[in-house]
C-alpha cells in the first residue's frame, strides 16, 4: 500500500515540541495550536506526508518551529483529516483541487443524509449553520470517522491526495527534520490563512 512506504511528519510550534521530545511519541490529547475553528480530535495525532505542508504547520505560529518524522503508522488508524472532509463538503475540492474526489465525499453524506443533490447545498448550509464550534468540529470527525469504516479506500483516496491524515492513537518520534531549503515557498507559506495550508 502507498502510504506504508511514504514518510510521515508533524510540524508544530518550539514550546510543544520540548514537551513531544521529553515524551519520544506524539500523543492524542496534547496541547495543539490548531483548535481555533475546527478543533482536533481527541483521540488522534495529526500527521502529513509532505515535507514542506509540515514545515508550513511548524512556523504558522512560531518561527522556531519544529518538524519530527514519526514511525510509519498503521493504515487501518489512519483517518481522513477532517479538513479535507470540511474542503471537500464545502468547497467541492479536495487536496490540489480533485473535484471528483470531493463528489464522492458529497454523495457519501448525501447517502448518509438520504439527500438529494438538487437539495445538497442547502442541507449542507442548514445543517452547519445551527452548530455552535464543538458541534461544527464533530460534524466533520464523525464524517471522516464514517468514511474511514465504511469506505475504506476513498479514505485512502483523499489521505493520498491531501497528503495529510489524522491517526487514532500515537506515534513514536524518529527524529526531527532540518527544514528545506524554500525561502520563498516558506514565505508564500507563512503569509497563507490556516484553511488555505
Amino acid at each position: 500500500m502507498i502510504v506504508d512506504r511514504w514518510r510521515w511528519y508533524h510540524g508544530t510550534s518550539a514550546v510543544h515540541a520540548k514537551d513531544i521530545l521529553a515524551d519520544g511519541c506524539l500523543r492524542p490529547g496534547m496541547l495543539s495550536l490548531y483548535d481555533e475553528w475546527l478543533a482536533p480530535r481527541p483521540d488522534a495525532v495529526y500527521i502529513t506526508s509532505s515535507l514542506e505542508l509540515a514545515q508550513a504547520f511548524a512556523i504558522c505560529h512560531d518561527e522556531d518551529g519544529v518538524v519530527f518524522e514519526v514511525s510509519s503508522p498503521e493504515t487501518v488508524n489512519l483517518v481522513p483529516d477532517e479538513d479535507s472532509i470540511r474542503e471537500a463538503l464545502m468547497n467541492g475540492t479536495v487536496g490540489g483541487g480533485d473535484p471528483y474526489l470531493a463528489a464522492e465525499v458529497r454523495k457519501f453524506w448525501m447517502v448518509a443524509q438520504e439527500i438529494s443533490i438538487e437539495d445538497f447545498n442547502e442541507a449542507l448550509g442548514s445543517t452547519v449553520e445551527s452548530l455552535d464550534a464543538y458541534e461544527y468540529s464533530e460534524f466533520f470527525h464523525k464524517i471522516a470517522s464514517a468514511i474511514a469504516l465504511d469506505k475504506p479506500s476513498l479514505a485512502l483516496r483523499i489521505i493520498v491526495s491531501s497528503e495529510r491524515a489524522a491517526h487514532i492513537g500515537s506515534l513514536k518520534i524518529l527524529g526531527t527534520v532540518p527544514f528545506l531549503e524554500l525561502a520563498s515557498s516558506q514565505t508564500r507559506l507563512r503569509n497563507l490563512p490556516m484553511e488555505e495550508i
